[in-house]
Protein backbone atom coordinates (compact mmCIF):
# COMPACT_ATOMS: atom_id res chain seq x y z
CA UNK A 1 0.00 0.00 0.00
CA UNK A 2 1.34 3.41 -0.97
CA UNK A 3 1.48 6.39 1.38
CA UNK A 4 -0.74 8.34 -1.04
CA UNK A 5 -3.50 7.20 -3.36
CA UNK A 6 -5.38 8.75 -6.25
CA UNK A 7 -9.18 9.08 -6.06
CA UNK A 8 -9.37 6.21 -8.56
CA UNK A 9 -7.21 3.98 -6.36
CA UNK A 10 -9.29 4.86 -3.31
CA UNK A 11 -12.49 4.13 -5.24
CA UNK A 12 -11.13 0.76 -6.33
CA UNK A 13 -9.95 -0.04 -2.80
CA UNK A 14 -13.29 0.75 -1.09
CA UNK A 15 -15.39 -0.47 -4.05
CA UNK A 16 -17.27 2.75 -4.84
CA UNK A 17 -17.40 4.92 -7.96
CA UNK A 18 -14.63 7.50 -8.36
CA UNK A 19 -17.32 10.21 -8.39
CA UNK A 20 -18.25 9.22 -4.83
CA UNK A 21 -14.65 9.66 -3.67
CA UNK A 22 -14.42 13.03 -5.42
CA UNK A 23 -17.67 14.06 -3.73
CA UNK A 24 -16.27 13.11 -0.32
CA UNK A 25 -13.19 15.20 -1.04
CA UNK A 26 -15.17 18.20 -2.32
CA UNK A 27 -17.48 18.19 0.72
CA UNK A 28 -14.51 17.97 3.08
CA UNK A 29 -15.44 14.53 4.42
CA UNK A 30 -12.25 12.94 3.09
CA UNK A 31 -9.00 14.86 3.39
CA UNK A 32 -6.92 15.16 0.21
CA UNK A 33 -4.08 17.24 -1.17
CA UNK A 34 -4.35 18.98 -4.53
CA UNK A 35 -1.04 18.30 -6.26
CA UNK A 36 -0.94 20.06 -9.61
CA UNK A 37 -4.67 19.72 -10.13
CA UNK A 38 -4.72 16.05 -9.14
CA UNK A 39 -5.99 14.91 -5.75
CA UNK A 40 -3.84 12.67 -3.57
CA UNK A 41 -5.27 11.01 -0.48
CA UNK A 42 -2.95 9.99 2.34
CA UNK A 43 -3.44 6.41 3.48
CA UNK A 44 -3.71 7.68 7.07
CA UNK A 45 -6.54 10.04 6.04
CA UNK A 46 -8.40 7.22 4.29
CA UNK A 47 -8.02 4.99 7.36
CA UNK A 48 -9.34 7.80 9.56
CA UNK A 49 -12.32 8.36 7.27
CA UNK A 50 -13.16 4.66 7.24
CA UNK A 51 -12.81 4.36 11.01
CA UNK A 52 -15.02 7.36 11.75
CA UNK A 53 -17.67 6.20 9.30
CA UNK A 54 -17.70 2.58 10.39
CA UNK A 55 -21.00 1.43 11.86
CA UNK A 56 -19.05 -0.85 14.20
CA UNK A 57 -17.92 2.28 16.06
CA UNK A 58 -21.56 3.31 16.61
CA UNK A 59 -22.49 -0.18 17.75
CA UNK A 60 -19.61 -0.30 20.23
CA UNK A 61 -20.48 3.15 21.58
CA UNK A 62 -24.14 2.15 22.03
CA UNK A 63 -23.14 -1.03 23.85
CA UNK A 64 -20.76 0.90 26.08
CA UNK A 65 -23.54 3.35 26.97
CA UNK A 66 -25.83 0.42 27.81
CA UNK A 67 -23.19 -1.06 30.11
CA UNK A 68 -22.83 2.28 31.89
CA UNK A 69 -26.62 2.56 32.24
CA UNK A 70 -26.76 -0.92 33.80
CA UNK A 71 -23.99 0.04 36.22
CA UNK A 72 -25.83 3.27 37.14
CA UNK A 73 -29.00 1.30 37.94
CA UNK A 74 -27.01 -1.20 40.02
CA UNK A 75 -24.64 0.75 42.30
CA UNK A 76 -22.98 -2.40 43.67
CA UNK A 77 -22.14 -3.61 40.18
CA UNK A 78 -18.82 -2.60 38.63
CA UNK A 79 -19.17 -1.55 34.98
CA UNK A 80 -15.69 -2.91 34.23
CA UNK A 81 -16.80 -6.36 35.40
CA UNK A 82 -19.91 -6.21 33.20
CA UNK A 83 -17.88 -5.05 30.21
CA UNK A 84 -15.28 -7.77 30.72
CA UNK A 85 -17.97 -10.43 30.89
CA UNK A 86 -19.63 -9.09 27.73
CA UNK A 87 -16.28 -9.11 25.91
CA UNK A 88 -15.70 -12.72 26.95
CA UNK A 89 -19.16 -13.73 25.73
CA UNK A 90 -18.56 -11.94 22.44
CA UNK A 91 -15.19 -13.65 22.01
CA UNK A 92 -16.78 -17.05 22.69
CA UNK A 93 -19.56 -16.29 20.19
CA UNK A 94 -16.98 -15.42 17.52
CA UNK A 95 -14.75 -18.38 18.41
CA UNK A 96 -11.87 -16.13 19.47
CA UNK A 97 -9.85 -17.15 22.55
CA UNK A 98 -10.29 -14.62 25.33
CA UNK A 99 -7.23 -12.94 26.79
Amino acid sequence: MHDFMTPEEVADFIKVPTAKVLGLIQTGKLAASDVGGVYRIAWSDLRQYLATNDSQFDVRRALFERVLAIADRNPGLDSDDVLEELEQLDAERRGVPSS
